[in-house]
């Protein structure tokens, strides 16, 4: 609350048994409320922030499962975003190896989030990559009878902070 004596300094004379109208003027620029009391009586007012624009983004980017069959439906999720006031439009667009595969346009009403689904269906075989608003997925396409019980343990890099063209070992 902000205390301000806007009647300081203001003279009024009533007769007794008489009654006066008084009006005057609070202008407030900061949102934010702001408590009116004159003697006995209270009342109070809000200056309310305009509403911030759409301001959309998706993130989150998954892509189940990492390994399927030729012919098999990969799905691939994110979520997106409106984290301003106001409704707005998202182009999402979704690539796989670096060519479009689709584009939606999506409606976002104002703070709101939106879980998007994709179906994609690869074609061949290989190691594919999945792109949607700069994030990336990878997931592999390959025949039953070629598929190995080789997995990837870990991987180490050093050093982990070099500065701009010092080489990096990976193991």
């Amino acid at each position: 609350m902000t205390r301000v004596d806007a009647l300081k300094g203001l003279d009024l004379a009533i007769s007794p048994g008489e009654s006066a109208n008084v009006r005057f003027t609070i202008v407030r620029n900061r949102p934010g409320t702001y408590d009116v009391v004159l003697m006995n009586a209270r009342s109070a007012f809000t200056v309310a922030s305009e509403p911030s624009p759409a301001s959309i983004q998706a993130s989150g980017l998954r892509v189940e499962p990492a390994t399927v069959a030729p012919g098999e439906t990969v799905k691939a999720s994110v979520t997106v975003a409106n984290v301003g006031d106001k409704e707005g439009s998202y182009t999402l667009r979704v690539f796989l190896n670096r060519r479009e595969e689709e584009r939606r346009e999506l409606v976002v009403d104002g703070l709101t989030t939106l879980p998007v689904g994709i179906s994609i269906e690869p074609s061949g075989e290989g190691i594919f990559t999945v792109e949607i608003d700069g994030m990336r997925r990878d997931f592999v396409v390959v025949a039953p009878q070629r598929r190995t019980n080789l997995s990837l343990e870990s991987v180490v890099i050093e050093p982990i902070t070099v500065a701009g063209d010092t080489p990096v070992t990976v193991t």
